[in-house]
């Protein structure tokens, strides 16, 4: 037989009958005859022994063997050892009794497990694990992380526990569960060219549409799903047409895009699309769609309140860079060319024969001439591209 004695300082000393290397320090066969410390490891917290072996339980709470060995916790490449050899790095163990041939070990979570040549190592015993299945609801595109693994719609994973009775583990079967989000839609006309943001994003004619998510907006805590489909305008255009009389001019405007019916706004307090004017000048309307989408245009418009009795004869032709306007008799005093919007392009003095009108189409398909005589009649033309 062999003593085995631990210290308050928890180291282990042993003495007494070596023949299979129980006592854990001494050749085989070799009698200690004073207690000897078993020096690895050095701390201990359990132990136990039988007349062929030794078992203990170290300070971190894993499970050592001496002594015959062989079967004990699957053990079969070694016979018997004359020193502790640890089964493995599974801790958590708190107690142990080694009787014969079967070994009991107690956890700390109090479940009581057995070891021997008949049934499967470290065997619980008197322990029925048990089995369940949860739900998790989950929003869509989420995920849950349980004891480090993901858990998402249309996964599942099996979560150890450790909760049962008598200390046995219990499987939980965690499914998710998918939430159905709020859904919502979201339509609207605009203007040609606005440039919106809803909802953190930005809206225009390039870009109508699209579908973004309300963080936490649901009933149930999910995002909102908003489809927006937004309506941009076709671009309001305007087309004119001038008729000049002896002391007045008439414009009639043609206007398309937008939203119709349209208004019309002009500066002299006239609410149609025609209007007839007397008096040279800028004359400017507002013309807004029934959405509110407007564009401003202006005219300048040159009246002559003079006959045309006495007006002068010119030619005017047209060449490959332009015009010619004939000036031979010097009849011009002036010619001011304007765009279609009234703004002042070029001016040129009537003392050359011939004027010529050049260069200045680039930016321009319409230009508006203003001839002024030396006899003080004056004379508008348009001029095309």
């Amino acid at each position: 037989m062999c003593i085995l004695a631990l210290k308050k300082d928890s180291t282990l000393w042993t003495w007494g009958n070596n023949n299979n290397g129980q006592l854990g320090h001494s050749p085989y066969f070799e009698t200690a005859y004073v207690p000897m410390q078993v020096t690895s490891p050095l701390k201990w917290i359990s132990l136990s022994g039988s007349l062929s072996s030794t078992t203990g339980i170290d300070s971190e709470g894993k499970i050592w063997v001496w002594g015959i060995i062989k079967g004990l916790f699957r053990i079969d490449t070694i016979q018997k050892s004359n020193y502790p050899i640890k089964i493995s790095d599974i801790d958590g163990w708190k107690e142990i009794i080694n009787y014969y041939y079967s070994i009991y070990v107690l956890k700390n979570d109090s479940s009581l497990w057995v070891n021997s040549s008949v049934y499967f190592p470290l065997r619980s015993f008197c322990c029925i694990p048990t089995y369940s299945s949860k739900n998790i609801e989950i929003c869509p595109n989420d995920t849950v992380l349980i004891k480090g693994s993901k858990l998402f719609y249309g996964g599942s994973d099996i979560i150890d526990t450790l909760k049962s009775n008598l200390g046995c583990d219990s499987f939980v079967t965690n499914k998710a569960q998918l939430i159905v989000s709020d859904t919502g839609s979201f339509t609207s006309v605009f203007c040609n060219d606005d440039d919106i943001i809803l909802f953190g994003k930005r809206f225009n004619i390039n870009n109508s549409s699209d579908t973004v998510s309300l963080v936490n907006s649901s009933h149930n805590g999910c995002d909102s799903i908003i489809k927006i489909n937004l309506t941009f305008l076709d671009q309001i255009t305007v087309n004119e047409q001038i008729n000049h009389f002896n002391d007045s001019i008439l414009i009639k405007l043609n206007v398309q895009g937008g939203l119709p019916p349209y208004q019309f706004r002009w500066n002299t307090g006239d609410t149609l699309s025609e209007i007839r004017v007397k008096e040279s000048g800028n004359y400017i309307v507002t013309i807004t769609d029934f959405n509110n989408c407007n564009v401003i245009k202006i005219y300048y418009l040159l009246v002559s309140n003079n006959s045309d009795k006495n007006k002068p004869e010119i030619n005017i032709i047209k060449n490959e860079t332009g015009f010619l306007i004939n000036n031979s008799e010097s009849n011009i005093e002036e010619l001011i060319i304007f765009n279609s919007i009234g703004q002042l392009i070029k001016r040129y003095k009537g003392t050359l024969p011939i004027i010529q009108i050049e260069n200045i189409f680039s930016d321009f398909t319409i230009l508006i001439c203003v001839i002024k005589y030396k006899n003080g009649l004056t004379e508008t033309i348009k001029l095309f591209k």
